[in-house]
C-alpha cells in the first residue's frame, strides 16, 4: 500500500525481444527525438506508477545504457528467446520478491505502443485503485489489451503463462476486469513501414 492507503502499482516495461520484423533493435530507435524504450520509460516514470522495472534481453547492455540516469530496475531476461511470456515471468518476478516497496500490482506495457501516454496509465490505476479491480485493461479494436493492470492474486497466473503469448488470455477471460478505452494502443511499431506511419 502507498502512504495513501491506496494499493501501490509498479510498471513492468517489456522490452526484450529480438526485432526480426524491424530489422534493426527496435527499442533503440528513435521517433521524436527519443528512442523507443527511453519513451516508455518516460511515460511509466511520469505516471503514478511508484516503480519501474525494465525487462531487456537480446540488446540489455545498450537498453541498459539508454536508460542509465532514469530511476529504472532493468532486468536482463535471459531466456527471452521462448517469448513473451519469459519476460513478463521475470518482471513478475522482480515485483513479488521487491520488499521496500512490496507492491500490489503491476502495469504491464511494452517498448513499441508509442502513442500511450501517462494520463491513460494514470486511469488504469484510477480504476484498480477505486474499484478494487483484480484486473484492468485497456480497451482498443474490439478487445482487450495492455497496458493492463495485475493485482498480487493474479501473479501465479501470470508466471504460469508459457511460449510467445503474452497476457491478453487472462484479461478475456475475466468477466470483472475493469477496462478503460485508448484506441491508439492499437498502433503499434512492428515494422518499418509502421514507423514510417508513426
Amino acid at each position: 500500500m502507498t502512504s495513501s492507503g491506496a494499493p501501490s502499482v509498479a510498471a513492468v516495461l517489456l522490452a526484450a525481444g529480438g526485432s526480426t520484423r524491424m530489422g534493426e533493435p527496435k527499442q533503440l530507435i528513435r521517433l521524436r527525438g527519443r528512442s523507443l524504450v527511453r519513451h516508455a520509460a518516460e511515460v511509466a516514470l511520469q505516471s503514478r506508477c511508484e516503480g519501474l522495472f525494465v525487462v531487456a534481453g537480446a540488446h540489455c547492455d545498450a537498453i541498459r545504457s539508454e536508460l542509465a540516469d532514469l530511476p529504472a530496475v532493468v532486468l536482463f531476461g535471459d531466456n527471452w528467446r521462448e517469448g513473451l511470456s519469459r519476460s513478463i515471468r521475470c518482471g513478475v518476478d522482480a515485483v513479488s520478491q521487491s520488499a521496500n516497496p512490496a507492491f500490489d500490482a503491476i502495469l504491464l506495457l511494452l517498448v513499441d505502443q508509442s502513442e500511450i501516454t501517462s494520463a491513460h496509465l494514470d486511469a488504469l490505476i484510477d480504476v484498480y485503485q477505486k474499484n478494487a479491480a483484480a484486473m484492468v485493461a485497456t480497451q482498443y479494436a474490439g478487445t482487450l489489451g495492455v497496458p493492463a493492470i495485475f493485482g498480487r492474486r493474479h501473479f501465479t497466473a501470470l508466471q504460469a503463462l508459457e511460449g510467445d503469448r503474452g497476457a491478453q488470455m487472462l484479461l478475456l477471460a475475466d468477466p470483472a476486469a475493469g477496462r478503460v478505452p485508448f484506441a491508439k494502443a492499437a498502433r503499434d511499431i512492428d515494422t518499418p513501414d509502421d514507423l514510417s506511419r508513426a
